[in-house]
C-alpha cells in the first residue's frame, strides 16, 4: 500500500509515497487507467491526497511510469 500525496487532474499525474523512508513516486495515467473504489469502477475525480492506495503501473522505456490500475477503499469514520 502507498499513500496518495498529490493528485493533479490537469496533467494526469499522481504522486505516491510507499513508506516513510521511501522517495515519492510520480506516475501518470491515461484513458486506459482503471480506477476502482471499493472494488467498483470510479474516476480520478474521487482520488484525493491522503488516501491509502494500491497501485499497478508499468515503466515505459521513455517517460514517467504509467498507472494501469489504482485501487482504494472508502474512508471509514473513526
Amino acid at each position: 500500500m502507498a499513500t496518495a500525496v498529490f493528485v493533479d487532474r490537469d496533467t494526469r499525474s499522481l504522486v505516491v509515497k510507499a513508506g516513510k523512508d521511501k522517495q515519492p513516486l510520480v506516475l501518470e495515467w491515461n484513458k486506459d487507467t482503471d480506477f476502482r473504489k471499493d472494488g467498483q469502477a470510479d474516476t480520478a475525480a474521487q482520488l484525493n491526497p491522503g488516501i491509502s492506495v494500491s497501485i499497478h503501473y508499468r515503466k515505459p522505456f521513455f517517460g514517467k511510469p504509467l498507472l494501469t490500475k489504482v485501487l482504494w477503499k472508502s474512508e471509514t469514520p473513526h
